[in-house]
């Protein structure tokens, strides 16, 4: 199923919008910065005003360089650092990004329906869903231990207990006793 990068769902989870950040470096903390919405609606957050979006919560977005992913690549960053799968990315054409980078959780929009519409200096570089975890198993470890055909030489014979022994001998003697007194009584 492919994911419209302009429409959120209402019970969207487990997605990522990710956008080239077009910007002099000096402006970029400026605008990404968060800020209140006035009282009339309007939108004093240039990231959100950007974005076309009704509701945005700035915890759930994160703002960094090509810079920061050196000796790993966007592409990289995207699989190992937040689980999107690897046939779903350009690699080729997300490596070759260079600048600053917004990535949009899907927490961001709050559970609430929403079309983006995306202006300058934000661009889309692709919207993705996260792989859904694959279990790890050590085959090695899964592989049953070789069984050891046990045969009737092998078994050992019930142990003898002193203790039990003396305990019948014991039954016996006062039953030996009680039965004797019976028939001298009579």
């Amino acid at each position: 199923m492919t994911l419209d990068p302009q429409e959120v769902g209402s019970n969207e989870r487990e997605t990522i919008r990710l956008y080239a950040l077009d910007l002099d470096k000096d402006a970029v903390p400026a605008f990404t910065a968060p800020r209140q919405a006035a009282a009339n609606g309007d939108h004093p957050w240039p990231l959100q005003r950007a974005l076309g979006a009704a509701h945005l919560e700035p915890e759930h977005i994160e703002v960094f360089t090509d810079q920061d992913l050196t000796g790993l690549g966007l592409a990289a960053y995207l699989e190992e650092g937040q689980g999107i799968a690897h046939e779903d990315l350009n690699a080729e054409m997300l490596d070759a990004q260079q600048g600053h980078f917004v990535l949009v959780h899907a927490a961001a929009f709050g559970g609430r329906a929403q079309r983006l519409d995306p202006q300058a200096p934000l661009r889309l570089l692709g919207a993705y869903r996260l792989a859904p975890p694959q279990p790890h198993i050590d085959m090695a470890a899964a592989e049953p231990a070789p069984l050891e055909r046990a045969l009737p030489d092998d078994i050992p014979p019930p142990p003898h207990s002193s203790r039990s022994a003396a305990l019948v001998l014991g039954v016996l003697a006062v039953l030996l006793v009680i039965v004797l007194a019976l028939l001298i009584w009579r």
